[in-house]
């Protein structure tokens, strides 16, 4: 494949390196990872000299300006405040609603989405109408079968086997008009309960409680569906005097609206900061945690001796994604609703063998998504936005894969599969998938031009995160009209690191105290990095797998030493999580920058102090 430069700029690096405005070319001759690619870094704390200057130059950086906002930020267990009441129009229509089918024991049934997010805010509904005393079922559509949200098909699955007079949606019916206004003739009310962007501003609901139809609860847009039901259950709870019983309740709830807010990537600011610091509080306290049999048994299975920001992104939240994502989410929310732990363990481990199967499909995925996207890359180098499509793609799998591949590409992917439904004798095929982007487009807006452009079936979401339906003969002009009203110039979505200090400034379990203040990272909080400056590639960078010799290699490990006066020479190993452009990259001898973050590993066996290790968020040859 042919190779093309990239541009490396360097903004205000920090602590006494030398500043670069102008863009540096890399070495002649060198080997570069083959899609464009540049690196910014901006100093957010020019003028630290103490951790407790650098943890305020972060929260100034966070919109936080006076000293009570800068605390709360910096609180280990910041005060969650409930605007639910005050804020959502429709609250008490709602709540009036609720105490209606209570009253007349009226059948409510809860419709939910199979994705974490979905299924967590489902199961705090639940949990809260059981304890408030309404007849409740619950349903969740079959991604495969019934397809996504509150579809035609799902609705009629649900009516069949439940027959309500009260339906709750969670998660989805923003967009879904017809189908609510189909449930009214029929004498069925809705309450949705969601978080995405609207189509309608009336959609025929008795409630809709959806930040985002009122603009005085702007400050709430960012809560996902698993935030919004803890609210929403938390303010009818109060409402209805459910005392001490509810607060049982409550303290696991908070769990469940940390794992979903952290696994629909929401903002982790203001009061999804505070849930989510809250949420990691409660699960980490084996009372509280063990008040729930489900996650008791999520922490068996994944063996989470110590509970953390990484339990639940990277172990809970994708143990119930996996189920929803491979074939039926009813196993995840079985798990979260089992009486006891002998039936919650049973369920633990049908979640278990379902993420292993979507482990095995998704690397296999962004292998061929990777080829796929360089050759499209090969034949149009200035494509803004990847449209991947793959006939033997898992549809389950694309949101995790498209985020995969908007990592390695540094663009906005939207990743397709193939999907054939049963059309009289015949099958009709069409695409479906999902797409992921950046803070520089709004990529929902784009698809949902999309579709009123009729290029596009369906397409909705938040603005980082979408789902798309293409007819088979619109593939084509659906790629040109997103790259077409796509005015973004490549390089707008390289990743941007703010820098906090160098490597060697402070020995590491100092950096990563610091660091842990800072948390939780993710949307509108990233992680602060460190620097390392010209550091040398002392040796041939090493693979790292695991023991089975059939896996993948999953990181490239590299000794490096420092050329900086002030560190001795010192021989550093930082690992890079992106084998493909370590190995595209990285050579003995040759010189580099690199944007580093800290991990910790617990001590074990005869260790009794944690370890740290420095991991490569990005590497740039040096000039």
């Amino acid at each position: 494949m042919k190779r093309r430069n990239r541009e490396v700029r360097f903004a205000n690096v920090p602590y006494g390196l030398t500043q670069h405005q102008d863009r540096l070319q890399p070495p002649a001759n060198f080997l570069l990872s083959p899609y464009f690619h540049l690196m910014k870094l901006l100093n957010i704390a020019p003028d630290a000299t103490r951790t407790s200057e650098i943890l305020h130059a972060v929260a100034r950086a966070r919109g936080c300006h006076s000293p009570e906002q800068i605390a709360e930020f910096l609180a280990p267990l910041p005060p969650l405040r409930n605007p639910f009441r005050t804020l959502i129009s429709d609250y008490l229509v709602s709540r009036d609603r609720i105490a209606r089918a209570i009253l007349k024991k009226e059948v409510v049934v809860v419709y939910g989405d199979y994705d974490a997010d979905g299924i967590c805010a489902l199961v705090q509904v639940v949990r809260f109408l059981r304890l408030a005393g309404v007849s409740v079922r619950w349903f969740v559509p079959h991604r495969l079968n019934d397809k996504c949200g509150l579809t035609t098909a799902g609705i009629q699955r649900c009516i069949a086997a439940h027959h309500p007079s009260l339906m709750i949606t969670v998660d989805c019916g923003s967009s879904s008009r017809d189908q609510i206004l189909s449930l009214k003739k029929t004498g069925i009310d809705t309450v949705v309960l969601d978080h995405h962007s609207l189509v309608f501003s009336d959609i025929g609901a008795v409630a809709h409680l959806n930040p985002r139809t009122n603009t005085a609860a702007q400050s709430m847009d960012n809560l996902c569906a698993a935030g919004l039901a803890f609210l929403w259950t938390d303010a009818l709870a109060a409402d209805f005097q459910l005392g001490d019983r509810w607060q049982a309740i409550r303290d696991t709830n908070i769990i469940l609206a940390g794992i979903g807010t952290l696994s629909d990537f929401m903002v982790l600011l203001d009061l999804n900061r505070a849930l989510v610091k809250n949420a990691v509080h409660n699960a980490s306290v084996a009372d509280i945690r063990n008040r729930l049999p489900g996650l008791t048994a999520l922490a068996e299975v994944t063996g989470s001796t110590e509970v953390d920001i990484r339990t639940f992104t990277s172990e809970w939240a994708p143990m119930l994604n996996a189920c929803g994502r491979m074939d039926d989410a009813t196993a995840a929310i079985e798990l979260l609703l089992s009486p006891t732990l002998e039936q919650a363990r049973a369920h633990a481990a049908t979640c278990k063998a379902a993420n292993q199967e979507r482990r095995k499909e998704q690397e296999r995925a962004i292998k061929l998504g990777i080829q796929s996207g360089e050759a499209l890359l090969q034949d149009q180098p200035d494509t803004r936005i990847l449209v991947i499509a793959e006939h033997s793609w898992h549809r389950g799998i694309l949101g995790n894969v498209a985020s995969r591949l908007k990592e390695h590409f540094q663009r906005p992917v939207i990743a397709l599969a193939w999907d054939e439904q049963p059309m009289g004798l015949d099958t009709i095929g069409s695409w479906r998938g999902s797409g992921r982007c950046t803070d520089a487009i709004d990529l929902c807006k784009l698809v949902q031009d999309a579709v009123f452009a009729g290029i596009a079936l369906e397409g909705g979401g938040h603005q980082h995160s979408v789902g798309v339906h293409v007819a088979a003969e619109q593939l084509g002009p659906f790629r040109e009209f997103v790259q077409k009203n796509c005015d973004i110039p490549v390089s707008a979505f390289a990743p941007s690191y703010e820098i906090i200090g160098n490597a060697t400034d402070l020995p590491p379990a100092s950096w990563y105290r610091l660091l842990s203040f800072l948390a939780p990272f993710g949307n509108g909080n990233p992680q602060p990095m460190l620097c390392a400056r010209r550091a040398h590639l002392a040796a041939p960078p090493r693979s790292r797998q695991s023991r089975d010799p059939s896996a993948q290699v999953f990181a490239m490990s590299g000794l490096f030493r420092s050329e900086q006066p002030q560190d001795n020479k010192q021989l550093l190993q930082f690992d890079w999580f992106d084998p493909i452009r370590a190995k595209d990259v990285w050579f003995p001898g040759r010189a580099y920058d690199l944007v580093l973050n800290l991990g910790q590993r617990r001590a074990t066996g005869h260790a009794s102090e944690p370890y740290y290790l420095w991991r490569v968020a990005d590497c740039e040859p040096a000039a």
